[in-house]
C-alpha cells in the first residue's frame, strides 16, 4: 500500500511531466522536420553558378530562416549532391501567382561538388563566397 505522501509526489511528477512533455513536443517536432525538395541537374548547376537564387514551390509552411536540402536527382536516381539553402524572403498571394504556390528566395549556404558525390565523398563540403 502507498502513503499519501507518496501518492501526492507521484501525481506531482507525472503532471510535471506532462505539462513540460506538451510545451516542448511542438518546438521538438518542429527543429526535427527536415525538408527535402529533390532537383534535376540543370537547376542544381544553376543554383551553384549563382544564376538561380528563388524557387516556385507548392505551399508547405516554409518560414524565412528555414534551412532547406535539394538533393540532384538524374534519371529518378539521387546523385550524392545536395544543396543546403537558407530561406531568405516568401512571396505568396500575389496576382497571377496560383494560391497554392509560393516563390522562395534564398541564400546558398554548402553543396557537394561533382566529384564528392562519387569517388570522393569523404572531402568536406564547399561554402559559397561571402
Amino acid at each position: 500500500m502507498i502513503d499519501a505522501a507518496t501518492t501526492a509526489e507521484a501525481i506531482h511528477r507525472r503532471s510535471f511531466f506532462f505539462k513540460h512533455l506538451r510545451a516542448v513536443t511542438p518546438k521538438a517536432r518542429e527543429a526535427a522536420r527536415t525538408t527535402e525538395i529533390p532537383i534535376v541537374r540543370t537547376r542544381y548547376e544553376e543554383i551553384t553558378s549563382g544564376a538561380l537564387s528563388f524557387l516556385l514551390l507548392k505551399k508547405d509552411g516554409y518560414k524565412v530562416g528555414e534551412e532547406l536540402s535539394l538533393p540532384e536527382y538524374a534519371d529518378g536516381k539521387a546523385t550524392g549532391r545536395t544543396l543546403e539553402i537558407k530561406v531568405s524572403y516568401i512571396w505568396e498571394d500575389w496576382t497571377g501567382l496560383d494560391d497554392d504556390y509560393c516563390i522562395l528566395g534564398f541564400q546558398l549556404m554548402s553543396y557537394t561538388p561533382l566529384a564528392a558525390a562519387g569517388e570522393y565523398a569523404d572531402q568536406p563540403t564547399l561554402q559559397p563566397r561571402a
